[in-house]
């Protein structure tokens, strides 16, 4: 059984090039073979030979942490495409859920992130059946977004979100496979170990920011001496899993009186080279409390 992803061309909220529909934090955009919007970590599943199956810890290195279905435990595997060659991702033609379309391809696909981001993707194929829902959540599985797609339509859909909080990725559906996955690697955590990120601008002191260690940029890579947080030098740096992940990651010490922020920033940057030169940056959410006098 093959699907046709269908070429709607609608630019991502993310842009704001031309008026498109969107839905709160949500945009659709197009699908492969013409992708777009192209963003941050990409998915495509074309790693693997079409037949093969989906493991939860296949996309470990690349940031996912799992990817699976959790309705019935149905198997995912990678099957042939068309325009989407050669692979996407579905339970297959015997998983019928037996409420909707006798057709297979029914469940839930859930796919966990390594960390959290601000903005996720991922294309649906669906010519026929039931609509689809997805749904966004962040740490604690609350959720954030959803979004229900029309019926028989094969689309790109984006969630962005002003805080880096979007931790799980949930599509329901009747008919349907997925290809694509796409979302913006969490590069720096300001503040590890907290949720607010609450900079306190009255108050002298030090804020640490940590740069994660990932397939986007490697530690070892980076030039100390040219990173800056959002206007600031660090006064010192050491080497130290921050994110618990078993892999070692930078941890920067700054003077929160030396920051370039406001009662009005809500985010803030870390920039830097790597030994080669080639730059980097990385952004987070901030609370801000008080002002500097």
């Amino acid at each position: 059984m093959k699907k046709t992803l269908k070429i709607s061309i609608i630019l991502a909220l993310s842009l704001m090039l031309i008026p498109i529909s969107v839905f709160a934090d949500v945009s659709t955009g197009t699908p492969s073979p013409g992708l777009f919007p192209v963003f941050g970590t990409l998915i495509n599943f074309d790693d693997k030979a079409t037949g093969t199956i989906v493991n939860p810890d296949d996309y470990e290195d690349l940031g996912v942490a799992s990817i699976r279905e959790i309705e019935q435990g149905w198997t995912l595997s990678r099957y042939p495409g068309t325009q989407s060659n050669p692979n996407y991702v579905g339970t297959g033609p015997d998983a019928e859920r037996g409420t909707d379309w006798d057709l297979g391809w029914d469940g839930t696909i859930l796919i966990e992130l390594a960390n959290p981001t601000n903005k996720i993707g991922i294309g649906i194929a669906n010519s026929k059946g039931g609509r689809e829902l997805l749904k966004i959540y962040d740490s604690n599985f609350h959720m954030l977004e959803s979004y229900t797609l029309p019926s028989g339509r094969n689309t790109y859909v984006v969630f962005t979100r002003d805080q880096w909080e979007i931790k799980y990725l949930e599509i329901t559906g009747d008919w349907f496979a997925i290809d694509d996955l796409q979302f913006n690697p969490q590069i720096i955590d300001i503040k590890p170990g907290t949720g607010a990120n609450k900079i306190n601008l009255k108050k002298k002191g030090i804020i640490t920011v940590g740069v994660l260690n990932s397939h986007v940029l490697d530690i070892k890579d980076v030039d100390p001496s040219t990173v800056s947080f959002a206007g600031a030098a660090p006064v010192r740096w050491k080497v130290k899993d921050v994110d618990h992940d078993g892999v070692k990651d930078l941890l920067f010490y700054f003077n929160v009186q030396d920051l370039d922020l406001d009662e009005n920033s809500t985010e803030a940057t870390l920039t830097g080279t790597t030994f080669d030169g080639t730059p980097f940056a990385g952004t987070d959410s901030v609370t801000i409390i008080g002002s500097k006098k």
